[in-house]
């Protein structure tokens, strides 16, 4: 939960300890802090309460340079939640104690801020004033940064004025500082609204260029909002052009990050809640310690009032022996009152006690029904915690994989709501241990059902038999596809691209069964991606960037480097009369001359080195079309099987003397014999198919 409530309670006892010496401006510091730590979290009314009391401190020491950071970070608050009226007050405040007190730091903050308060209100002659002065007292300090970013806060202004050439004079002025400076995020920030000026004027050669630099720059970096906001600002510029299928191209990709974005912020919210459990946790905790010291505060006055009642008995029962004894009368009635009224003292300590001994076990009752409360609270909170975290990374990963057919996405949220019902049924069966077995098998048969919905959306994405047949001919290919369960971690791929070029391609991605066939449907549709939005792009360059993507959809998680696919990729190149071939794990078997020759891949799997370590180039393979009689590409599932009479695998060596053996016979002949091979391999052994296995020959020449 980013550390928040350790922070919390580091700069809690920081407090603590201060007030304890009496040092105020440090007890003012660390409420700052404490207030800065709700905010991030959201906690708006504790956040405020805090700042206040430190204010308050730094009056009473006159300490006008704490003061003044603090105001204008009060005035900050405000801003943040559209108070504008309280965030003028306290911004102003702020620039009016820095200026006496020549505090420069806070007078250009504060003024800035005033510029940007005043602009989110459409004021834009007081948000000029403000900036420019800002920016004058920047420029005296060479503040290099805060220059760059008043430039670009003036260009916003015009920007939103409609005065674009003037607002791109700011940009171009601020860009230059950020490059020397290395802004990274501030250079991709420029460069859009230079790009979007530039498509205001309607200077598209002037635009393009600069929006794509700030994409590049953007996806080099990883920064999601600048990725985000460069796909929406190449969206507005293809729109401008009237260009509108590359505007919805890059809308989508707008969409797909910002989708990503919010799940980040419930992400963040998840954690704000968990903060929120912690005070509370903690405030519960100290009141049972309180009340535990209650309890030993009655327990040490029933001791005392135990001890005195001893004490005022045997004085009793002493008066009581020397009144018996006693001869004299007169002393003797005098010794006997003395004794009743300590046998009376004694039995009204003892009601006394009798009373506190009930009180006691009130106390104590109370304790443990609080005891027992908060721990049924935290139970409770951890499992609606945990259950959230749950369906909010599921929702992720399907939203995702379901980008590209809106009607298969549908289907794939019924399944893991079924699955999620399924599960949660199971699990309170396990706990309860009173579900009947009818009830079980019913559930069994619902996930079932739900893993043949995702068998058919998984069908549904792959090429049909129709558009096989026509890239490459009724009677020319062949495709042996045999998931190890209902659905595959395998898929292959065919697409024409342009009217020339068809791209192909067999991959294996990590596992199998549901989650496997998770993992491919989200390849597969990157791939899609990836191809349809380049230009002739070569096929090592598309393995480059589909290495990128899958680690970066799974950057914020344990699992980068742990999830990815093998993938052999050919493209057919009729224009040029080529053969490009690219692979991560999967080796491109061809046949040329009558001769079987095998081109080797890549020896690292697509989404499993991280490209922050280790930067892949992939190699890419050109063969003249007119030589190459017949390509086949194989995922490891069929090499990797156990069978046969003595139990082995097939191996490579296996595969590559079928592929030698029948490479000459009509394609669907050999189809047939390889479907054979494999099936009498299953029955000879005793282990089952143990992988998705994926065969797929094409021939060019007859």
């Amino acid at each position: 939960r980013g550390d928040y409530f350790k922070a919390f309670e580091q700069h809690q006892i920081a407090y603590q300890i201060r007030e304890s010496i009496g040092d105020k401006l440090g007890m003012s510091n660390s409420l700052n802090n404490l207030g800065l730590v709700f905010q991030s979290q959201g906690k708006a009314a504790e956040a405020i309460e805090v700042m206040l009391k430190a204010l308050a401190l730094q009056e009473e020491l006159q300490e006008k340079v704490s003061m003044s950071s603090t105001l204008n970070n009060i005035g900050g608050f405000y801003r943040a939640r559209d108070n504008f009226e309280k965030a003028l007050e306290y911004y102003t405040r702020a620039y009016r104690l820095s200026e006496e007190i020549g505090n420069r730091n806070v007078m250009h903050n504060a003024l800035n801020n005033l510029g940007l308060l005043y602009l989110s209100r459409k004021k834009y002659d007081e948000a000029l004033q403000n900036f420019e002065k800002s920016l004058a007292i920047r420029s005296e300090i060479n503040d290099k940064q805060g220059i760059s970013g008043s430039y670009n806060n003036i260009g916003s202004l015009y920007l939103d004025k409609g005065e674009y050439e003037k607002a791109l004079g700011f940009f171009q002025q601020a860009l230059p500082i950020k490059e020397e400076i290395k802004h990274k995020t501030g250079i991709i920030e420029s460069k859009l609204r230079i790009g979007m000026c530039w498509t205001q004027l309607r200077q598209f050669d002037k635009a393009l260029p600069v929006l794509q630099e700030a994409l590049d720059l953007s996806l080099a970096i990883g920064d999601k909002i600048a990725i985000r906001d460069a796909y929406e600002q190449l969206s507005k510029f293809y729109e401008t052009k009237q260009e509108y299928a590359q505007a919805l191209q890059y809308q989508r990709n707008f969409f797909l990050f910002a989708d990503s974005l919010k799940n980040e912020e419930a992400t963040r919210r998840v954690a704000q809640l968990d903060f929120g459990y912690q005070l509370n946790k903690k405030s519960q905790e100290l009141e049972i310690l309180n009340r535990d010291y209650e309890i030993q505060k009655i327990q040490a006055q029933q001791n005392e009032r135990n001890l005195l009642i001893a004490q005022k008995q045997a004085e009793a029962d002493r008066l009581f022996s020397l009144a018996e004894n006693e001869k004299n009368q007169r002393k003797s009635d005098s010794l006997e009152y003395l004794a009743k009224k300590a046998q009376f003292e004694a039995d009204k300590l003892r009601i006394e006690e009798q009373k506190s001994q009930a009180e006691l076990k009130t106390q104590q009752a109370l304790l443990a029904q609080e005891v027992k409360l908060r721990n049924t609270r935290a139970v409770i909170t951890y499992i609606l915690l945990a259950s959230f975290l749950i369906v909010l990374s599921l929702f992720a990963v399907i939203y995702r994989s379901r980008q590209r057919q809106i009607k298969a996405k549908d289907l794939i949220k019924k399944q893991h709501k079924a699955l999620q019902f399924s599960y949660v049924e199971l699990r309170e069966a396990s706990d309860k241990l009173a579900l009947q077995q009818a009830e079980l098998i019913q559930k069994n048969k619902d996930i079932t059902d739900s893993i043949q919905n995702a068998q058919l959306i998984q069908q549904a994405i792959l090429p049909s038999q129709t558009q096989l047949e026509t890239l490459f001919g009724a009677h020319n290919f062949f495709v042996l596809y045999q998931p190890r369960d209902i659905v595959s971690g395998d898929f292959y791929y065919a697409e024409l691209f342009i009217l020339d070029q068809v791209y192909f391609a067999v991959a294996d991605c990590t596992g199998h069964g549901v989650p496997g066939a998770l993992m491919s449907m989200i390849s597969y549709e990157l791939l899609n991606e990836i191809i349809l939005r380049q230009r002739k792009v070569q096929t090592d360059v598309i393995l480059h960037y589909l290495d990128i993507e899958i680690q970066k959809l799974f950057i914020r998680t344990e699992l980068i480097g742990m999830n990815g696919l093998d993938i052999g990729l050919v493209l057919f190149d009729h224009k040029n009369h080529l053969i490009e071939y690219s692979g991560a794990q999967i080796p491109l078997y061809y046949v040329k001359n009558d001769q079987l020759l095998i081109q080797k891949p890549n020896k690292h799997s697509i989404g499993q080195t991280p490209f922050i370590k280790h930067k892949t180039v992939f190699e890419r393979l050109q063969l003249p079309m007119g030589e190459v009689q017949a390509i086949y590409l194989a995922t490891d599932g069929f090499q990797d099987q156990f069978g046969g009479t003595d139990g082995k695998k097939i191996k490579s060596s296996g595969l590559i003397h079928l592929l030698n053996q029948h490479k000459n016979l009509p394609i669907m002949q050999q189809k047939q014999l390889y479907e054979d091979f494999f099936k009498t391999w299953l029955q000879q052994g005793k282990y089952g198919q143990i992988d998705d296995m994926t065969l797929v020959g094409i021939w060019l020449q007859r």
